[in-house]
């Protein structure tokens, strides 16, 4: 039996050694050529980043900030890093640089990564970021690196260095929360990655060189960094990253590269089951007859064969996709079941997994043999799910242990106790078992909106920036679902904002203003758009409700954000 690898460095001499002449990393030019890494030239170009960190200093456990697109340069970049025992703290290049800033003084960083592109983020706060001593522009001084041999003394201290990495060392920070707030970063170690990646293998198991990924979702997204990189690289596949998200980009893209495996969050899917509809109705009423023929003869001759003919049937809607989806995966989200099950009738397989960013990240998944609709499948091997305390109806809160479990929120030893008790994870999120031990997800037991992005937006952290207004005296931020349109089924953030109305008085009085309703509601709808410029455009809300009266709360004065969720979400 082959000896787990548990450190990066290990894994990089495998993909040396099996994989050399395939092709690792790719994406399209403007030229419509693809700028293409084999195996060899990636582990090249990496030990060269390797060789330049410790030319420069950077030693094991140094932290060192990767703001970036998705593109080649990004895992060679987070390999390089992880390759001489430093730690990659990935942020999210939508930030405002205000929240940059903040983690990166946060996460104790004292080199920073940047594409040309974010380098104005960059620049804005420079002066702010004295730990920083380093700031390398990807797009210049990177280049520079990767286009000429490594320097030799540096380049056998960055070798020396790899060899003392252990599976404990810590691989990477990966904030969740706290861009703007109290800031709680996931402390990952070589073993929580790989080791999810080991466990993960076995759905992988038919991947390859020749296979082809897709990468759609952010790097910096721990379900994209061990699903669609880590296993990516591990089994010797090729990483292809999306030129963009529009329908027309990734389909080009599918079909040029023949992709093999996509992991996207579910709004993608529903964006493509949006596209074949559309498509099917400009072509007339005879198209909507023969595709429910189609998805009448898929139905029939399941029932007589027990196998899937949707291939056969709906080829051209294959064809489109590149005719070589082995499977997609979905997380991040929860994914209608009734969306996995009209894939699955034209041929698709769509597998849904669970987990979260401290879970390195996946926990459970649905695989080929046991791919349940509406469940995200049985714990991997190697990891224990337990329901804590649950109902009658075996609902409960979801825990977890197993060698993928985070060592704790960097700095942040507080909430590292509140979520880590007796050796078990405790997820927030509420679920059940059926009788197969298939696990379902079943609602939220924390208060954070996922997005149909799979994007986290904790109200807390939105609270903290949206209550600095004179005009306010309270604001609560919650999830709305949305009953309609393209995102029917999904969350977008929402808020309601209580008057600070002794300040209104006062500012009307002194400004000659007539206090009406309208003037409170406009001047408060004005100061959350302000106010909100400060957050990522993801997290900013949607719509403001405002009150006359305080938010319900607690004895101990905390609102009730559920009430005030109910209150203003239920009828809306």
């Amino acid at each position: 039996m082959n000896k787990p690898i548990l450190v990066v460095p290990e894994m990089l001499k495998m993909d040396e050694k099996k994989f050399s002449p395939h092709p690792a990393l790719k994406i399209r030019q403007e030229n419509d050529s693809y700028k293409v890494f084999t195996y060899k030239e990636f582990v090249e170009a990496l030990t060269r980043v390797s060789a330049f960190l410790a030319g420069r200093g950077v030693r094991k456990n140094d932290k060192v900030v990767l703001l970036c697109e998705n593109r080649p340069e990004w895992p060679i970049v987070y390999f390089g890093i992880a390759n001489i025992g430093a730690v990659t703290v990935p942020l999210d290049p939508k930030l405002e640089p205000e929240e940059i800033r903040n983690l990166v003084v946060n996460s104790d960083s004292t080199m920073l990564f940047s594409s040309s592109t974010l380098m104005e983020k960059v620049d804005a706060i420079r002066n702010e970021i004295g730990n920083i001593k380093d700031i390398v522009n990807i797009d210049g001084a990177l280049q520079d690196v990767l286009n000429k041999p490594a320097d030799k003394v540096f380049l056998s201290n960055a070798q020396n260095m790899a060899k003392e990495v252990v599976p404990q060392d810590l691989l990477s920070i990966i904030y969740t929360s706290g861009t703007t707030g109290n800031p709680k970063g996931v402390m990952l170690t070589h073993m929580n990655i790989l080791s999810n990646v080991a466990m993960i293998d076995p759905i992988f198991w038919m991947l390859g060189p020749g296979d082809n990924f897709l990468s759609v979702l952010p790097n910096y997204h721990t379900f994209e960094t061990t699903a669609g990189m880590f296993c990516a690289l591990f089994k010797g596949c090729c990483i292809t990253y999306a030129e963009s998200l529009k329908s027309y980009n990734l389909l080009r893209n599918m079909q040029e590269t023949r992709t093999s495996v996509l992991c996207a969050v579910p709004l993608l899917y529903k964006l493509f089951a949006e596209g074949i509809d559309r498509q099917i109705q400009e072509k007339g009423f005879f198209a909507g007859i023969l595709f429910g023929i189609l998805t009448g003869l898929a139905k029939l001759f399941r029932m007589i064969f027990r196998r899937n003919f949707g291939r056969l049937f709906f080829g051209m809607i294959h064809r489109k996709f590149g005719g070589n989806i082995r499977f997609f995966v979905s997380g991040g989200a929860a994914l209608d079941p009734e969306l996995i099950k009209k894939f699955d009738l034209m041929g698709f397989t769509i597998l849904q997994g669970y987990g979260l960013t401290e879970t390195s990240p996946i926990l459970s998944a649905c695989t080929l043999d046991n791919n349940v609709f509406g469940s995200v499948g049985k714990a991997l091997p190697g990891i224990e799910i337990k329901i804590n305390d649950p109902s009658k109806d075996g609902i409960g809160e979801i825990i977890a242990r197993g060698s993928n479990i985070m060592i704790g929120y960097y700095k942040n030893e507080e909430a590292t106790k509140e979520v880590i008790r007796d050796g078990w994870f405790h997820t927030g999120d509420l679920g059940r078992f059926d009788k197969n031990g298939n696990l379902y997800i079943t609602g939220r037991c924390k208060d954070v909106i996922v997005l149909g992005s799979g994007v986290n937006v904790y109200p807390d952290e939105a609270e903290f920036t949206l209550s600095k207004s004179p005009f306010i005296s309270e604001v609560c931020v919650f999830g709305h679902l949305i009953k309609d349109g393209v995102r029917s089924g999904m969350e977008e953030v929402h808020c309601a904002a209580v008057p600070n109305m002794e300040y209104f008085a006062d500012w009307a009085m002194k400004n000659g203003q007539k206090l009406s309703d309208e003037l409170i509601n406009g001047t408060i709808g004005k100061e959350i758009d302000r106010l909100s410029l400060n957050l990522t455009n993801y997290k900013r809300p949607a719509k403001c409700y405002v009150s006359g009266e305080p938010l319900p709360k607690t004895t101990t004065k905390k609102i009730k954000r559920a009430v005030v969720k109910k209150n203003y979400c239920e009828e809306k």
